[in-house]
């Protein structure tokens, strides 16, 4: 058998066994949490499986580290859930099975030699910190990345296991692009071809994903978050579709929301999507008190506290480096004169006022009052954004042309609703342009969704027939077939440019740098290196001259 073979079989095996455990633990938190989750719906199993396993990674690592033992552990409960809930017939394992063929065929095109550009520099550490280290405090002081830690790193650190290793270190995006994909294709053909607008809403969404989301290996923690607020924004129309408000979607939208909000802190600002939820609801205080008092509820407050503590522990802020949510006092935080430096650099950085090859003079004065816009027009919209526009414009033109019809007549009675979430939307695109106008920052799903919304408002108002589906299957495969040649192409392309050889391993490119041990306060032991971390043993940083202790047997580190 040859290194390929094996190295494939390994990733595969591993790849489809854990998916399987997602599902399960998924499975068994529905019970928990009192969601009802139809037998079906795999991928509802698979999104709450992701975020159960991420709210006990958080709470498992303030006590232990990642280990081996500890995954085994864990997932074996998953695939013992996942067992029973097939042989209770409460997971169909018809879906199941093609989901397997589904997850084998996506691990096969995101295979890949060079990872994105933040990977070695704190994606790989942070995470293998995760496993190798229990809960610590101050890592904010090895490096900037270290400063914002994502919930995707938790999650991947539950994946290090015997053989693999930190191979796996990506599977938690190729899962949430998995699921979520799945997830539209189940609302395009199987559960709401009577509902214009989210067959329609979910086309766009499918095509628009697979086909601009589909550099699987840059994905990093970003895209995952904006994928997910597609189908927050699918739930939300259902539930204003109805006239009876159905108690169980909200309870997955609250779930769905604080799961993005603890992939990137800053996406907290689409919390604002519930807003008309609270229009819905009105003054049935009933209702409210029903939603307050949930499990599902006390699960989401817990878990943004189990969230919030890393990020304090990291830096002392609850949303750094914005410096008035900070506690300066701490003998690991950021001290007050960085984190304003910090602010200005990273908002510097979003109005393109400086990239690794440039930065402007006056930054104070270029990011006051607009002064930015001119540059950002020049240097990023009529490059990225520009570019992004006009593959949503051909996307939008092939579906026109492909469901031109002349009725206005099926969505008017929806329209409010649809333009009150519209409203919102265009309420976060002003907070992004005003604050982090970077499409890595929530913009792909921002303009995507301005221009879809009002597209399927106006444009697609039809009831769905058999013809309507036939084309739709069409485009459907179309973009599948687009995603599956760029990804075979980038293949192809890492293996001539890179000298990806395929032959003696299908596992991504990792450096071996050079480093040296060093022991501080209370035999604290830590390794030294020049550049980025990579794989080196944990914990890892370039400085030498962070200090650190254990109080209660936990370690805490800070810079004099």
């Amino acid at each position: 058998m040859t290194l390929l073979s094996m190295s494939l079989i390994i990733i595969t095996t591993y790849f489809v066994t854990i998916l399987l455990s997602i599902i399960g633990i998924g499975f068994l938190s529905s019970k928990i949490l009192e969601i009802e989750i139809n037998r079906s719906k795999i991928y509802l199993f698979g999104l709450i499986g992701i975020i159960s396993l991420t709210f006990i990674s958080y709470f498992t690592n303030l006590f232990v580290a990642h280990n081996f033992l500890h995954n085994i552990l864990l997932l074996s409960i998953g695939l013992i859930s996942f067992l029973y809930g097939v042989y209770k017939k409460n997971i169909d394992f018809i879906y199941v099975r093609k989901i397997i063929f589904l997850a084998i065929l996506l691990i096969l095109l995101s295979l890949l030699y060079k990872t994105h550009d933040d990977f070695d520099w704190y994606h790989l550490p942070y995470t293998l910190n995760i496993a190798q280290n229990k809960f610590q405090f101050g890592l904010g002081s090895f490096n900037l990345g270290f400063r914002t830690p994502s919930s995707l790193f938790y999650l991947n650190s539950l994946f290090y296991l015997p053989l693999i290793k930190f191979y796996s270190f990506n599977f938690a995006q190729l899962y949430i692009f998995l699921f979520g994909l799945i997830f539209l294709y189940m609302k395009i053909f199987n559960e709401n071809n009577k509902n214009s607008f989210i067959f329609f809403y979910s086309l766009l969404s499918f095509i628009f994903i697979s086909i601009v989301f589909y550099r699987l290996a840059e994905h990093g923690t970003d895209r995952s978050g904006q994928l997910l607020v597609f189908l927050v924004v699918i739930f939300i129309i259902e539930i204003l579709n109805v006239k009876k408000l159905n108690i169980n979607l909200i309870y997955i939208i609250l779930i769905f929301l604080v799961y993005i909000i603890t992939i990137k802190t800053y996406f907290v600002i689409f919390s604002i999507l519930f807003l008309p939820l609270l229009f819905k609801i009105k003054n049935n205080f009933k209702i409210y008190k029903k939603i307050i008092l949930s499990k599902t509820s006390i699960f989401c407050i817990f878990f943004l506290i189990l969230h919030f503590n890393i990020q304090v522990a990291n830096t002392g802020c609850l949303f750094y480096p914005m410096h008035f949510t900070c506690y300066t006092n701490f003998i690991w935080s950021i001290n007050e004169s960085q984190l304003i430096s910090m602010q200005e650099h990273y908002e510097l950085w979003s109005k393109s006022g400086m990239n690794p090859n440039f930065r402007i003079e006056d930054s104070s004065e270029y990011i006051k009052n607009f002064n930015w816009v001119s540059r950002w027009f020049n240097e990023y919209f009529f490059n990225k954004i520009s570019d992004l526009l006009l593959g949503i414009l051909t996307i939008l033109l092939i579906c026109y042309f492909t469901f031109r019809n002349k009725s206005k007549k099926f969505l008017i009675e929806n329209k409010i609703n649809l333009l009150l979430v519209l409203f919102c939307l265009f309420v976060l695109l002003i907070i992004w342009f005003i604050k982090f106008p970077q499409l890595r920052y929530g913009g792909y799903v921002i303009v995507a969704n301005i221009v879809f919304i009002p597209f399927c408002i106006y444009i697609f108002n039809s009831f769905i027939n058999s013809k309507i589906i036939f084309k739709a299957k069409i485009l459907i495969t179309i973009s599948l077939l687009i995603f599956t040649y760029r990804n075979i192409d980038r293949i192809i392309y890492e293996i001539n440019f890179y000298n990806f050889d395929v032959f003696s391993s299908v596992f991504y490119r990792v450096q071996n740098p050079e480093y040296k041990k060093k022991y501080l306060d209370d035999g604290i032991e830590v390794n030294i290196t020049q550049g980025a971390c990579w794989a080196i043993p944990q914990p890892c940083f370039r400085s030498e001259v962070i200090n650190a202790t254990k109080k209660n047997n936990y370690i805490i580190y800070w810079r004099d």
